[in-house]
């Protein structure tokens, strides 16, 4: 009698009878009962699992095909743990194409978290509403921001780490507007300019200050603003702050780009 099997035999019919197994109320308090002849005849039960498809392979253990019945001839079959998962009576069904299925094989089908579903399973959500895309939150940023599905800078915050006046960061971007106004015009060659979007680089805006009516003016810069701009602030300070900026460029267009894709 091999002594893997025995141990397994003693553990099933220790939680199918008697009330001091830790798994009796998961068993035999749910009248999950052992064949007859297995309780006293061992060698019968292992004639009888040896005869089952899988048995001694690696990976696959005894299972019960409804588990609303017992360790019964007919019911044990040797399964992958994976198989198991999707065979336990507390496993939670939905509905995905007009098929009745398990929450656990929706998940994988769809790629959708399994506790996302679950989630919207027990709020009461099927079919459709079940498996709408999840919609990903973009990243906090304090240097950067979203507006118009692209990544820009306020100019504001250029002057604030910069610690240089916002009239002056104002004066030195339209210097910029005015000389790209010049060298885009009709009559300029600019072959090595094909790949530059001018309109995007400084994006007029405004901004209101508490307790004033006034609206005053400032710039939303893409990155390539924002390299235009900084190139000419020197200096070890300067070249830190560039570096987090372009960090913080970098991460939300990553953010971005990741949720266009779902």
């Amino acid at each position: 009698m091999p002594s893997k099997e025995s141990k397994m035999l003693q553990d099933i019919i220790g939680r199918c009878t008697n009330p001091n197994h830790r798994n009796f109320a998961r068993y035999g308090g749910r009248n999950i009962s052992v064949y007859p002849l297995w309780l006293n005849d061992h060698k019968a039960f292992f004639d009888y699992i040896k005869t089952l498809e899988h048995y001694g392979e690696e990976g696959y253990s005894l299972d019960r095909i409804d588990n609303n019945k017992g360790y019964e001839p007919g019911n044990l079959r040797f399964a992958t743990a994976k198989t198991q998962a999707r065979n336990k009576r507390n496993n939670l069904f939905a509905h995905y194409c007009g098929q009745k299925m398990l929450l656990i094989d929706i998940a994988e089908i769809t790629g959708i978290k399994y506790a996302t579903l679950e989630y919207r399973h027990r709020k009461g959500l099927d079919n459709e509403e079940l498996i709408k895309p999840v919609k990903r939150r973009l990243p906090k940023s304090e240097l950067v921001l979203i507006q118009d599905n692209a990544v820009y800078v306020d100019s504001r915050k250029v002057a604030e780490y910069f610690e240089k006046e916002h009239f002056h960061v104002m004066r030195d971007i339209e210097e910029i507007v005015r000389q790209l106004n010049v060298e885009t015009a009709p009559d300029i060659e600019k072959p090595k300019l094909d790949f530059l979007n001018f309109d995007k680089m400084f994006v007029k805006g405004e901004y209101e200050v508490a307790g004033q009516t006034r609206k005053y003016p400032m710039y939303y810069l893409n990155r390539d603003g924002f390299m235009l701009l900084t190139m000419g602030f020197t200096g070890q300070k300067a070249f830190h702050f560039k570096l987090l900026f372009l960090n913080e460029f970098n991460r939300m267009e990553q953010a971005l780009s990741k949720k266009s894709k779902t």
